[in-house]
């Protein structure tokens, strides 16, 4: 909320961006993991590779461009399947080599973010509690 209030724009929209380009949202949205704590339990046990480097963050901030791969491809390429409704991230497959590559094509946009919550009223929340 802090980062989201200094930057420039709408600190809803900032805020919500900030969430969406966590590492491990990313690694959820990608379908590397079925759910949100088990797309964390995957950056925490160091099966993510960002940019070829392991980064066992979750709330690490993803950024256009950063390409996103397991540590043991062949373990996850079964279950990765294409991503649903994103069109900030794409998927490749190699089926040669069973692997795999997520990449963050851009910044999120507001318009994008399929959650019903109004981002106006989380702001108001916690300008009040600072």
């Amino acid at each position: 909320m802090h980062i989201a209030g200094k930057s420039k724009g709408s600190t809803g929209q900032v805020l919500l961006q900030l969430l969406e380009m966590r590492l491990d949202n990313i690694v959820f949205r990608l379908n590397m993991a079925s759910t949100i704590p088990g797309a964390r339990q995957l950056v925490n046990h160091r099966h993510i590779l960002v940019n070829g480097h392991i980064v066992d963050i979750p709330s690490y901030r993803c950024k256009p461009r950063d390409i996103i791969t397991t540590k043991n491809n062949e373990r996850f390429f079964n279950l990765i399947r294409k991503p649903s409704m994103v069109t900030h991230l794409s998927i490749s497959k190699n089926y040669k080599a069973k692997n795999f590559k997520g990449q963050v094509n851009k910044i999120i946009d507001r318009s994008e973010v399929f959650l019903g919550i109004n981002e106006f009223l989380v702001v108001e929340y916690y300008s009040r509690q600072i």
